[in-house]
């Protein structure tokens, strides 16, 4: 899912949260995102779902996160899941990602000038389209405290959601 004009945008070390509607019912089988540039020593692209709080529609709790080397550039796809990411259709999840170490590395992105806001922002300049979690670099956790969140600036992964039905 992503807005169809691509970029690229460097990873992250906190964690941002992309809101999305289940397109299906069923597990997600496998993750592909775009590595435009290399990460010059061990690192990984770390990608989780999240639940939506069904009162403020804000992630709460991980459901299951998966790990994509960033060492090699091109498609990369991952099957392998901590967790089982079973969504149900037309609910509210986030997907998370962020890198693991403080290595550069490119991701194929979709142009965030393009998106709705993810919420109130403090500029004019910018439309933040997403969420980032503060206090919690280089890792996804298990739940997400509301009051650590704040909206950002960063172009999201394209990213290539397979399912099982």
């Amino acid at each position: 899912f992503g807005i169809a004009l691509r970029d690229t945008q460097s990873v992250d070390d906190e964690p941002c949260f992309l809101p999305f509607y289940a397109p299906n019912t069923g597990t997600v089988a496998a993750v592909t995102i775009g590595v435009t540039a290399a990460s010059s020593g061990t690192n990984t692209f770390l990608i989780g779902f999240y639940n939506a709080d069904e009162d403020t529609g804000l992630p709460t709790t991980k459901i299951a996160s998966c790990a994509i080397d960033l060492e090699s550039t091109g498609d990369i796809r991952q099957t392998s899941f901590t967790g089982t990411p079973a969504l149900t259709k037309n609910t509210l999840y986030f997907a998370a990602f962020c890198r693991s170490a403080a290595y550069a590395a490119t991701y194929r992105s979709s142009k965030a000038v393009y998106g709705p806001g993810a919420g109130p922002t403090n500029s004019t300049e910018d439309s933040k389209t997403q969420l980032m979690l503060t206090g919690s670099d280089r890792t996804l956790p298990a739940t997400v405290t509301a009051g650590n969140l704040e909206t950002t600036y960063t172009e999201p992964p394209s990213l290539l959601l397979e399912w099982w039905f």
